[in-house]
């Protein structure tokens, strides 16, 4: 967790934007970190989004898993949910997270002492973690190595292409 987000701060802010990184960044940072060790740890594909779910003869497959790790029990569900494909609402966020959660806690994944409401912060925090990762991911690709197509695939973050983007 600490290499994907300090991606942000270096790339995006510093790299990028020229901004100085603001005190606040390091409790933010610990939090969302610590959000994210109080969770179960479970196979972690990293990039669990539509582009690599394939079917093929009535089956779903699972493609692009080599950089798989252990990680957050929530990380690949916010990766699906909160991901540059699919757009939720509010309301259609908490039901998916709520489904989720009520199945992880049925096949053992996440103990019973962990409610819906503080999974649901969890969720929250992790959709900040990655879009946070994101963010710097892109920054690196486009400044270090000059792939500025990558901005245009990823339509969360079109409004930074419009301010940001270097002429």
């Amino acid at each position: 967790m600490s290499r994907e987000l300090d991606l942000f701060p270096e790339w995006c802010l510093g790299a990028w934007l020229q901004l100085t990184v603001p005190e606040s960044w390091q409790a933010t940072r610990e939090q969302l970190i610590q959000q994210a060790l109080a969770q179960p740890v479970v196979s972690v594909h990293r990039d669990f989004d539509a582009m690599n779910l394939m079917v093929h003869d009535q089956r779903l497959f699972m493609i692009d898993f080599q950089d798989a790790v252990a990680g957050p029990l929530s990380y690949d569900v916010i990766s699906l949910l909160k991901g540059r494909y699919c757009r939720f609402t509010n309301e259609q966020f908490a039901d998916f997270v709520g489904i989720f959660y009520q199945q992880a806690r049925r096949d053992g994944r996440l103990p019973s002492r962990v409610d819906l409401a503080t999974f649901l912060i969890q969720c929250h925090a992790m959709a900040a973690q990655r879009s946070l990762k994101v963010l710097g991911i892109f920054c690196r690709l486009t400044l270090r190595d000059q792939r500025v197509a990558t901005w245009s695939a990823c339509r969360t973050f079109w409004i930074i292409w419009k301010i940001a983007l270097p002429s």
